[in-house]
């Protein structure tokens, strides 16, 4: 392969090094020759694409971004030795240094283009590359530092350090720190356990204690945190509520107390309960006491024995009726709701008189604690209605008041009044065990008997009284009985009535 000369004369380089670009990597050597002219030796080149001017091509972009690093190639190998151009179609790479990365939607590279006269231009510009950051750790009942420079920007960057502590009361179950790397923290952050409680530390006594977790490493001795404590008293009869619970390495709680465990107290109905002691706990008595009127079915005592009766709770039994305590005064008695047989009548039994036709009974008792209460029992003559008397014209008076609205009580004497001006009757009825007896009314006219009027004559049939003109009546025209009395009469004529 030939080697490429150029010569420098008077400080003039003749063609200029920059206006030559080469396919492959090139190597030159400097020759002094005689008389100051210099020579640059390119060996084994195999093209050379001569640059008409310095200017031509894309101009090296230089950047203060730290993190981004820039490679040029060209497709057929050429290289320029022009430290500020890069001819057509050079592609230029973009990488960025560990902890950076090209942001997203980005061009990760770009061409060197020909825009025709106004000259060559990269395709698209260099980018700037972003810090690659980790996300913030967390950690319940402990706390994250991070190194200086993350607390002071506030930026989880590559290369800074958490390091993890735990609350009092709580340990790390792994790592104490990590690492930011490529945006990814190198260790899992630790979790913060309460620490366990020693069986041995909790206060013994009468009892002993019963947990609701398995220890945290067989044969430990050590109950892991939120452990509840329960506690059995080892006297019969006795218990005790306290609870203890495992909080940050120790203990929580009372300190336990065995008691006589409680029986629940009872109420008997219609009837009450007597206990041997205010307290009603193991190894109390009671004994139970009904009303008046009440019976006791069951046992008559119990106790208490470790919160349990040793009886069931009995009953109070109303107690029945006896008929002899009732009065029927002669009547047959019987009772509803239901027969019964035998001597004495179950509670709620209902007693009345068994009247014959004609009678209304009066009056009924019912059973209740062992004794028939209510009002006196009777047999009562029916009375008679009032509807049932018969309608006509006339009015009806009673000797009687009424029993209830529209009935007359057994004798009542019922007298009719003609309301017809005139008539008169002299009938009346009688009530009779729930029936009027008596005809029924009939009204008739009266009749009056004949008299001489001085000065005039009576005409009974027109029922009208003529007198001697020129007289006037004087007094008035009066009936006493059947007989019309008069006055001495000054008139022509006058219209009797009669009344």
């Amino acid at each position: 392969m030939p080697d490429i000369t150029i010569s420098s004369i008077d400080g003039e380089w003749m063609p200029p090094p920059e206006s030559l670009c080469f396919n492959r990597e090139y190597t030159y050597q400097t020759r002094e020759v005689t008389r100051g002219i210099s020579h640059l030796v390119f060996n084994d080149l195999v093209n050379i694409i001569p640059l008409i001017s310095p200017l031509v091509g894309c101009s090296i972009q230089v950047t203060q971004d730290a993190g981004i690093s820039v490679n040029y190639s060209h497709p057929d190998g050429i290289s320029c030795t022009h430290f500020r151009y890069k001819p057509v179609r050079t592609i230029r790479s973009f990488t960025c240094r560990r902890g950076y990365r090209i942001p997203e939607g980005a061009p990760g590279q770009s061409t060197c283009q020909s825009n025709g006269r106004r000259g060559q231009s990269w395709s698209s510009p260099m980018p700037t590359c972003e810090k690659i950051l980790c996300p913030p750790i967390a950690i319940q009942n402990g706390r994250v530092r991070y190194t200086l420079d993350a607390r002071l920007i506030l930026t989880l960057e590559q290369n800074t350090t958490a390091t993890f502590t735990c609350n009092n009361g709580y340990y790390k179950s792994h790592h104490n720190s990590s690492s930011c790397d490529l945006g990814i923290w190198t260790n899992e952050p630790p979790r913060c356990i309460e620490e366990p409680c020693s069986e041995s530390s909790i206060d013994f006594g009468y009892w002993e204690a019963v947990y609701n977790t398995p220890e945290s490493a067989p044969g430990s001795g050590y109950r892991l945190g939120g452990t509840i404590a329960t506690f059995n008293c080892l006297q019969y009869g006795y218990a005790t509520d306290v609870q203890q619970t495992c909080r940050l390495g120790s203990w929580d709680g009372q300190r336990p107390f065995c008691r006589k465990i409680p029986c629940e107290g009872e109420i008997l109905n219609n009837g009450r309960v007597e206990y041997s002691s205010d307290r009603v706990e193991h190894g109390t008595d009671r004994s139970y006491i009904c009303d008046d009127g009440f019976t006791l079915r069951g046992n008559g005592t119990s106790t208490c024995d470790a919160g349990q009766w040793t009886r069931e709770l009995p009953e109070c039994v109303e107690d029945p009726c006896s008929e002899n305590e009732l009065d029927g005064n002669g009547w047959d008695l019987r009772y509803r709701p239901h027969a019964q047989d035998g001597y004495f009548k179950s509670p709620g039994t209902i007693a009345t008189l068994e009247c014959p036709h004609g009678y209304e009974n009066s009056g009924e008792k019912i059973c209740q604690r062992g004794s028939w209460r209510g009002n006196r029992l009777s047999c009562n003559k029916n009375p008679c209605s009032e509807d049932d008397i018969g309608v006509g014209q006339w009015r009806v008076e009673y000797n009687r008041d009424s029993v209830e609205r529209g009935t007359r009580p057994h004798g009542t004497t019922a007298t009719f009044v003609c309301t017809e001006r005139g008539h008169r009757t002299s009938d009346t009825k009688q009530c009779l065990t729930g029936q009027w007896r008596g005809d029924a009314p009939t009204c008739t006219k009266r009749s009056c008997d004949s008299t001489d009027l001085p000065y005039g004559d009576v005409n009974e049939d027109e029922r009208t009284v003529q007198v001697i003109p020129l007289r006037e009546l004087v007094g008035t025209l009066t009936r006493t009985g059947d007989i019309f009395v008069s006055s001495v009469l000054k008139a022509t004529s006058i219209e009797v009535h009669a009344i």
